[in-house]
């Protein structure tokens, strides 16, 4: 993670195969705003390595010095029209921290809400505007529906990206990690570093799933706002 004044950035990446389909990645999107992307291709190993690096490339043209998230989200969709094939698709959570305000500007295609976590209020903010999927409809209705949202990440507040490898992980039983206790463990784990929280939460999935095979790719993207900077 690049390192931004005012804030720790920290990440992890699990693959339940050798090669997997979910992405993360950084973007300088404009003076003073940073990108964070988290996407998952459908399936896992080897195709969905392949188009996740065909969507890496694509971010990295698109995103750099694009302030809107849904204007990169639909080049991306446009760039991956003609190969993505039928049947795969990717979901996507783009969102650009402005660092002065803490603003966050994002858009959701098809992807599990981000967690915006207020320790101060005690509350877990999902953030799921609608969106598609990218490939799931043609480039125009795809972005006809594709809804730019807004929120604010207060001192002290974090930001989870992450895919559903987390949520849908299951015990011996059967039983998904699930969103009710991906919010437990973020309101408890609140007040710690951002690395300090990925690693509460990756313990936690695994106290949950035990010694059972990996079904899904994880993938997780925090911010955390330390302190506050000059606008």
């Amino acid at each position: 993670p690049p390192e931004v004044a005012g804030y720790e950035l920290s990440s992890y990446y699990e693959p339940c195969e050798l090669l997997g389909g979910d992405l993360f990645q950084f973007a300088d999107a404009g003076e003073g705003r940073t990108g964070l992307l988290v996407a998952d291709v459908s399936g896992h190993g080897t195709e969905a390595a392949m188009l996740m690096a065909m969507t890496l490339k694509s971010f990295a043209a698109r995103a750099p010095g694009r302030p809107s998230p849904a204007d990169v989200l639909c080049r991306v969709a446009r760039d991956m029209a003609a190969d993505l094939p039928r049947g795969k698709f990717i979901t996507a959570f783009y969102a650009i921290l402005e660092h002065g305000s803490g603003t966050v500007l994002y858009a959701r295609a098809g992807h599990n809400p981000a967690m915006l976590v207020d320790p101060e209020r005690g509350s877990v903010l999902q953030l799921s505007d609608n969106g598609l999927a990218i490939g799931v409809a043609e480039p125009k209705l795809f972005e006809s529906k594709l809804v730019e949202g807004i929120a604010k990440l207060p001192l002290g507040a974090s930001l989870l990206l992450y895919t559903d490898g987390l949520v849908e992980a299951r015990d011996p039983s059967g039983d998904p990690f699930g969103e009710a206790r991906l919010e437990e463990t973020l309101q408890r784990e609140a007040a710690g570093a951002s690395h300090t929280i990925l690693e509460e939460l990756i313990e936690d999935l695994r106290l949950h799933t035990g010694s059972g095979a990996k079904e899904d790719d994880v993938t997780l993207l925090l911010v955390k706002r330390t302190d506050l900077i000059p606008a």
